[in-house]
């Protein structure tokens, strides 16, 4: 028995769709596959919830006929409880075809909403959890997780054009439990002297400080190596995020024109993709908020 919390969870998820979105946005080639793999409807599957819908249907019209030749009550009960079912049943085929046909439509949105698509991972941070869920739901088909020793569990995104992506809950935890070989890169990293920089990138979900600890804990007999000669232009609470090298990374990715003029349509074509009625707003607590609600198999 095991377990994994959501916000790691959501976290692992945004990290890999944003992945995604860069690399199909920036690549022409990924494009159009994405594209293609929207379109690919599964004929067979429409086929198969149609067939059943009509199955259920003459079961219901079969029990309607046989009710003029009951007279016991208890079997007209029974009648009328295979009535219910059948008609449940055929409430849940019609929801999973409405589903198909909704993914149909939205893979005609989506063609026309890379401009946006632009506008979103440049400003990634804004965008609500809601649309972010949306966009997951346009791009992969299902989340699976997976525990692969005590303190590591691994998130695989199963994405529509047939590719996967995956990460590791390793640097995730709030405890002190660390596998071996992180341990040693970390060690390899401070006693070689790398720049304060790059060991944050390597360990991003750690301030310099718990980077500091864990190092002394392990390491240094409850002290920090005296001897580090890396770049150190940062404070102890420092995480990758709040580096200029982050900020230079983030300054590449593809940015649209700053006019009103330009951001006005892929907002709108962002929120029709969505099914939401208006774009992200900067600083309101819905925009600021990440990603939430993600669960195994199914973003929420």
């Amino acid at each position: 028995m095991w377990k994994l919390r959501a916000f790691i969870l959501d976290e692992l998820i945004d990290e890999m769709l944003l992945e995604r979105l860069r690399a199909t946005t920036i690549d022409e080639a990924a494009w159009a596959a994405a594209l293609a793999s929207f379109e690919n409807v599964d004929q067979s599957e429409v086929r198969r919830l149609k067939a059943a819908i009509r199955q259920a249907e003459t079961a219901k019209d079969n029990i309607i006929a046989s009710l003029g030749l009951l007279s016991n009550a208890e079997m007209v009960a029974r009648a009328q409880a295979h009535f219910e079912k059948a008609d449940y049943e055929i409430a849940n085929l019609r929801t999973e075809l409405a589903r198909i046909d909704s993914g149909k439509q939205r893979s005609r949105s989506l063609a026309e909403a890379r401009p946006a698509l632009e506008m979103v991972i440049a400003r990634w941070d804004e965008v609500p959890s809601e649309e972010k869920r949306a966009l997951f739901e346009a791009f992969a088909h299902y989340v699976k997780v997976s525990k692969i020793s005590r303190h590591t569990k691994q998130a695989v995104v199963y994405w529509r054009d047939g590719t996967t992506s995956r990460r590791s809950t390793t640097h995730k935890s709030l405890g002190y439990f660390w596998e071996e070989d992180d341990l040693e890169k970390l060690r390899a990293m401070v006693e070689g002297d790398v720049d304060q920089w790059i060991i944050l990138r390597t360990f991003p979900d750690y301030s310099w400080k718990a980077l500091q600890e864990r190092y002394a804990y392990k390491y240094g007999n409850g002290h920090w190596r005296s001897a580090y000669a890396g770049k150190k232009p940062y404070g102890r609470y420092t995480h990758w995020r709040g580096t200029e090298e982050f900020k230079a990374e983030r300054a590449n990715l593809p940015q649209l024109a700053a006019s009103a003029a330009s951001i006005d349509r892929p907002s709108r074509l962002f929120c029709a993709l969505c099914g939401t009625s208006s774009p992200p707003r900067s600083g309101s607590p819905a925009a600021t908020g990440g990603a939430s609600g993600g669960r195994p198999h199914r973003r929420r």
